[in-house]
């Protein structure tokens, strides 16, 4: 059934269909720029009026829970089941992840019956990772989650397991864990507590994502090893979930080793024909030569399979700046209605841009150059630009 271009089957859920002037619609680009705000509000201040230290190598490992529990098809936020839906966000998620981050590393582990099966290796590759999720999701394990509870336990170790394989060149990497658990249970070989207790001592920061409700033992992993609990209550509080651990965490005084990382700089060259790559067994017309063993690769930012050294762009490495640098918080400021001027930004008048309609309506001032800019524009400054336009004119 739908009217007006909204459908109860459609993935967005209930919460972005609303109605106004008596047809239904999707408010969901309204819905998402107030929980933006939210997220800017009250996300990680530190570092915002001032520099922060973040570490910009890591190691992140994520869990995926396969259980039966994932193959759940009565919630209509996920369709046409957890499983297939939670492996779109996660394809979106590692996208993002090598953006922000060139230089980290990342690893993908599921559990399912009990036991932890290593999808993909702690490495920056990204397309062999979006390739691993594409392959499992089309596999009969990924169309129909196992039966049988996950084993927090063995994902856990197998997690530690892959950060000491790589210890030799990660020794100044921050080093993360984060489970995405639908399951209310788990099953484990032995004691979990001592697990933790390792993952602690290590200073490994483990983070759990829950589908369906708060676990008791995740919200101790979590409590134990300084991460965050999280229980979503729809499909962009997943979402946003997923892209908080996008942000390299801020590092403690004396928890990380500094120091210095060899990086190249490929460029991009065309071939007379069709030529391979040492990642993949297509063929492409162009791709990247690796400046120290001249291979060539078709993706960046990845590491060299063949001398391993972790090749980037420079652009993305600029890009991954923002972090240590970020635009300031702006003040909150109300604007009366008989108040014409305009916003700094996209021009408009600041009177007319209530978020909701008959609300007080606010611009939103830097404190540095007292630029004045609407709600839009202050999203689209926080969350794209990552700098201040007006400080930068």
């Amino acid at each position: 059934m739908s009217r007006g271009g909204a459908s109860a089957e459609d993935d967005a859920g209930w919460d972005a269909i609303g109605e106004k002037d008596g047809a239904i619609g999707y408010e969901a680009v309204l819905t998402d720029q107030r929980r933006q705000r939210r997220r800017i509000e009250h996300g990680a201040v530190e570092g915002r009026n001032g520099c922060v230290r973040r570490g910009m190598h890591r190691q992140l490992m994520l869990v995926l829970d396969m259980s039966k529990a994932m193959a759940e098809e009565n919630d209509v936020e996920f369709r046409p089941n957890r499983a297939q839906s939670t492996f779109g966000l996660v394809e979106d998620f590692v996208r993002k992840y090598f953006d922000s981050n060139p230089i980290s590393y990342l690893g993908i582990i599921v559990t399912y019956g009990g036991k932890a099966e290593r999808l993909t290796e702690l490495s920056g590759n990204r397309s062999s990772h979006i390739q691993a999720l594409r392959a499992y999701k089309d596999s009969p394990k990924g169309k129909r989650p196992t039966e049988g509870p996950p084993s927090l336990q063995n994902a856990l170790s197998k997690c530690k397991a892959s950060f000491m394989e790589t210890a030799g060149r990660g020794e100044e990497a921050t080093k993360e864990i984060v489970v995405i658990m639908a399951s209310l249970t788990v099953c484990d070989p032995g004691d979990v507590h001592e697990t933790i207790a390792g993952l602690k001592a290590e200073k490994i920061k483990c983070s759990v994502i829950a589908l369906a409700a708060e676990v008791k033992i995740c919200q101790t992993l979590c409590t134990a090893t300084e991460g965050t609990h999280t229980v979503i209550l729809h499909r962009q509080h997943f979402v946003e979930s997923l892209l908080e651990h996008c942000t390299p965490p801020a590092s403690t005084a004396g928890g990380h080793v500094t120091r210095l990382i060899r990086l190249g700089f490929p460029k991009l060259v065309a071939e007379i024909g069709p030529c391979s790559c040492c990642e993949t067994p297509d063929l492409h017309e162009e791709g990247y030569m690796c400046p120290q063993c001249k291979a060539k690769l078709c993706d960046l930012p990845t590491e060299c399979r063949t001398c391993s050294l972790q090749l980037v762009a420079s652009s993305d490495l600029l890009r991954s700046q923002h972090h240590l640098n970020p635009a300031p918080i702006y003040k909150k400021i109300a604007v009366a209605a008989l108040d014409k001027s305009g916003c700094d930004g996209c021009g408009r008048v600041l009177a007319s841009q209530a978020v909701d309609e008959g609300a007080t309506a606010y611009k939103y001032s830097c404190p540095l150059c007292t630029g004045s800019f609407c709600y839009d524009c202050d999203c689209f400054v926080h969350d794209v630009l990552h700098k201040c336009p007006q400080c930068l004119a």
